[in-house]
């Protein structure tokens, strides 16, 4: 009998489940910002999953843009609850500014934070990987209050990514790409090739995974964000 009623309990949730996961609506918008206009994918569920629910702000990390959340939006929407993209200056479909390749930290901070006053007085929580972990952490540290917390998924450390940047020096050609890729603003020559990201990120005989990165469909960003899921720290 307990099994039965087990087994009953199981599928009404599922059913229910079904019922209330109805389409979401995912756009991309421009926002006025500091330094032009800013790209935010936007992620609107047709049923929330409480009428309170604190809305998710995304960050993403270096050499991407707020396409690097197209797997998980859709998912946080199936499930009831609100999602925002954001792609920092001159990265996606935001507008380039002139100072097109470096910026002080806290210029990007003005731009998650008019993404934030842009939320009608809504507390998100930031969700951040790599460098966008670092930047939600700056984030936080000038508007302690303007959030509800923040979710670090392989975030650089307070301290900056010297060391990252410094092993990654150590790979195979990493002059001369260095070089080229200053050269031409394209810092992404750094880490060009599966086999560099495999040496970068991965154990040497973890041989899986730079097969998993060579076959699948989805950007190198997004599948290693996937692969590092498990490492996610909540502030």
């Amino acid at each position: 009998p307990l099994s039965v009623l087990s087994c009953a309990v199981f599928a009404g949730h599922q059913m229910f489940r079904a019922i209330v996961r109805r389409a979401s609506t995912i756009a991309s918008r421009s926002l006025p910002g500091y330094a032009g206009k800013l790209e935010v994918i936007t992620a609107i569920p047709d049923c929330l999953a409480q009428p309170f629910a604190a809305p998710i702000v995304f960050v993403h990390g270096g050499f991407h843009a707020a396409w690097c959340w197209e797997k998980f939006q859709p998912w946080f929407a199936d499930r009831g609850l609100e999602s925002h993209a954001l792609s920092v200056r001159s990265h996606g479909q935001s507008e380039p500014t002139k100072r097109s390749l470096w910026w002080p930290l806290r210029s990007l901070v003005d731009d998650m934070h008019t993404l934030v006053q842009d939320l009608g007085g809504r507390k998100p929580l930031l969700v951040g990987h790599s460098a966008g972990g670092g930047l939600i952490q700056k984030y936080l540290e000038v508007h302690p209050d303007a959030a509800l917390g923040g979710v670090i998924v392989c975030g650089f450390p307070p301290s900056g990514g010297h060391v990252p940047f410094v092993n990654w020096m150590r790979l195979p050609g990493a002059l001369w790409r260095a070089i080229v890729g200053g050269l031409t603003f394209n810092p992404g020559l750094m880490l060009a090739t599966p086999e560099l990201w495999h040496s970068a990120f991965f154990a040497k005989n973890n041989a899986r995974v730079l097969t998993v990165m060579k076959m699948t469909s989805i950007d190198y960003w997004s599948c290693l964000l996937l692969l590092f899921l498990r490492s996610v720290v909540i502030i």
